[in-house]
């Protein structure tokens, strides 16, 4: 049974007694924007805070729209994942989230397109569809993403560095460190998010780490942004990985 509109709360929440209205901001914006966007609604009354919220919940938006502009277009599959990721964890609803993760799982479905091949399942003798590998791959990173299961290498880091106290060319290191993890998941095909460097893998990229194009030949060099790394990816298992002084060695 649907709840009836004075019991609404979407977009509302009570703050001293008085209804203002808050929108979560996409991860991916948070480094400009902060975590919600949030105005007051000067009223106590429920009902009213329902009538006025939803013009301030446009505004709200297109800022969060103005934004979101400014993120290069190629990233717009990532940006999309995150904003769910970040709609899905503040619905309260049960039935509301059941219909998220549908439409989760549709616009993957979407992503991946028609079957590019066919076989015959030896057991069942039932077909078995083949999809294109990239699209197959994008689209299982893509529910992931949204799902709050994945969170991309650099998601945090534009937070980490506006909030850093650290030097320009400290920061640049970060940049460059970034960089390198981003090219080596590429090259060896590691899901560029933080939940796949586990420990092995990153040990895996600190002995690659000299060999990649462009990395600077000086160990200490190589250290520091390991050591960069370590700070700026929320990463547990990279922070406990990518300590090791041992860059350099035959």
């Amino acid at each position: 049974m649907a709840r009836p509109k004075h019991a609404d709360t979407r977009y509302l929440e009570l703050k001293n007694g008085k209804y203002r209205v808050t929108v979560a901001v996409p991860r991916a914006l948070q480094g400009k924007l902060g975590t919600k966007l949030k105005r007051p609604l000067n009223t106590d009354s429920r009902a009213t805070a329902n009538t006025l919220k939803w013009a301030v919940v446009a505004e709200l938006k297109a800022i969060i729209d103005r934004a979101a502009r400014d993120v290069p277009q190629g990233d717009h599959l990532t940006r999309e994942a995150l904003e769910l990721a970040t709609h899905r964890v503040t619905v309260r609803d049960d039935q509301e989230l059941a219909q998220l993760d549908e439409e989760i799982v549709r616009r993957a479905e979407e992503m991946l397109g028609d079957p590019v091949a066919t076989e015959t399942d030896p057991d069942t003798g039932g077909p078995v569809y083949l999809y294109d590998a990239e699209r197959e791959s994008a689209a299982g990173l893509f529910a992931a993403m949204a799902s709050g299961r994945a969170t991309p290498i650099e998601c945090h880091h534009g937070d980490f560095l506006a909030q850093s106290l650290t030097k320009a060319r400290t920061k640049s290191d970060d940049r460059r460190a970034i960089a390198f993890l981003s090219a080596w998941c590429d090259q060896t095909g590691t899901s560029a998010t933080l939940e796949a460097i586990t420990r092995k893998e990153a040990f895996r990229f600190h002995d690659a780490l000299p060999k990649l194009p462009g990395a600077p030949a000086s160990p200490v060099t190589l250290n520091k942004y390991l050591g960069r790394l370590s700070r700026s990816t929320c990463s547990g298992y990279v922070t406990g990985s990518l300590s090791r002084p041992t860059c350099g060695r035959d």
